[in-house]
């Protein structure tokens, strides 16, 4: 959320290092496999 409270419409999230990515939904809400450990990378 930002600092008004509401929510970012749309974040991108990658674990980094891999092709693996998504996207937030409304709410805010995303889901991805990855293993222990890594990072993730969320830009706007």
């Amino acid at each position: 959320m930002d600092a008004t409270g509401e929510p970012f419409i749309i974040v991108s999230a990658l674990v980094k290092g891999t092709g693996t990515d998504t996207m937030t939904n409304i709410n805010d809400n995303f889901l991805v496999d990855t293993s222990i450990g890594s990072t993730l990378v969320a830009s706007m």
